[in-house]
């Protein structure tokens, strides 16, 4: 169990990994985009994060949450 927790634990090391993780796990994660989006604007790697918040609208074009930096 303890293996178990320390290699599940590696998720939680930053926002970009966790992030990742969840948008791998599930790609319609609109939460997850827009998340990502805001990792990567603070990294100031403005493609990607603009790729995300795209890949947010695909999702639901209508969700406040992608429409806005409210998440």
């Amino acid at each position: 169990m303890g293996a178990l927790t320390w290699r599940q634990g590696g998720i939680y090391k930053s926002e970009e990994k966790f992030f990742t993780y969840v948008v791998a796990g599930n790609p319609q994660s609109l939460s997850g985009h827009n998340n990502l989006g805001y990792v990567c604007i603070d990294q100031g790697r403005l493609d990607e994060a603009r790729a995300q918040y795209e890949l947010s609208l695909k999702i639901n074009p209508n969700a406040p949450v992608a429409l806005t930096k409210s998440g």
